[in-house]
């Protein structure tokens, strides 16, 4: 998997933007990857308390 940012951007953008979970979608797209790949990168440096229940696929082909 291929991501046009770096973790590090990724999460610098979460925190920014206020840290909220409608960031999450936006973040998907703009890396054309489903919200749970998002969601484990937020995860993995402590940005997300838990993981929200309800996340979108996104058919990128």
């Amino acid at each position: 998997m291929q991501l046009e940012m770096t973790e590090s951007e990724i999460c610098h953008r979460f925190r920014r933007n206020g840290g909220g979970k409608r960031m999450i979608p936006i973040l998907a797209q703009l890396n054309a990857v489903d919200d749970e790949v998002i969601c484990d990168i937020l995860w993995r440096n402590n940005l997300l308390k838990e993981k929200p229940k309800f996340l979108h696929q996104y058919n990128y082909a």
